[in-house]
Formats: structure tokens, sequence, C-alpha cells
């Protein structure tokens, strides 16, 4: 039995006829689009590895901010109340440092296509544990100062 005239193939929709494109809806674009192969993930990795370092970004701004309440605390400036914001002033600049260069190293390996998810864990692990432990430090500079 032959194919009806008309008919591309499999694939080609009932009847072989294509349905008609809506203007308003167009085709999503082939695999790779444009930019070829994986361009729309990698721009997405990119954006993800953006916002990830804007988060890094705001935490570190708000350890430094969290120095400065510290520096301010009481009615009287101490100086471990001023040791306390300075230890957290300087913590949040290396948590931008961090942050960084941390962003350059993903945006590098994103364009290289060397990057895999959740390799390193070390770094962000031991930042965690070192804004902690100095949080708390800072805390405990103001309780004995009270004293």
């Amino acid at each position: 039995m032959a194919d009806a005239p008309g008919a591309a193939g499999a694939g080609a929709g009932a009847g072989g006829r294509q349905p008609p494109q809506d203007p308003a809806h167009p085709a999503p674009a082939p695999a790779g689009g444009p930019g070829g192969p994986g361009a729309g993930s990698r721009a997405r990795d990119h954006l993800a590895n953006e916002r990830t370092f804007l988060a890094w970004l705001r935490t570190s701004v708000n350890v430094m901010a969290l120095g400065l309440a510290f520096a301010a605390f009481g009615d009287v400036t101490t100086a471990p109340s001023l040791a306390a914001g300075a230890i957290l002033a300087l913590l949040g600049g290396a948590g931008l440092w961090y942050a960084t260069g941390r962003y350059r190293r993903v945006n590098r390996e994103i364009d290289e296509g060397s990057f895999t998810t959740g390799a390193n864990v070390a770094g962000p692990t031991l930042v965690s544990l070192v804004v902690a432990t100095t949080i708390l430090i800072a805390l405990l500079l103001l309780v004995l100062a009270a004293r």
C-alpha cells in the first residue's frame, strides 16, 4: 500500500500534514538553538552562578553589618565590642573575596565545559564553619566584656 500524497513520513502528524503555526506561540527552537548544542543550558548555568554569587555577596554584607552593630553595641563603645565588630567586618570582607574568586572560577569552568556540580563542597563547608565560629567568638567577646 502506498503512502498518501503529501505524507512526509513518521512524525509528520496525522495525514502527513504539519499543524498551522500560531505566530503568537512560535515553535521551540531546535536542540542547541542558535548558539549551538548546549547554549541554552550554558546560559542557565551562568545565570545560576550569578544568583549564587549574589547570595554570597548578600551574606557577606550582612556579616559586615552585624560587625557594625556589634561595634556599636550598648551605650558605651568598648574595646571588646570594637574587636568583635572588626572581626566580623574582616570576615565579611573575606567572604566577598571568596565569593568573587568562586564566581570567576565557576564561570571559567562553565565556559570550558569542565564544571561538575557538587564536586567541591569543601570550600563552602569550611566558610560556613568559619562564619559560625567567628560569630560565636564575637558574641563571646561581648558577653565577657559585659561582666
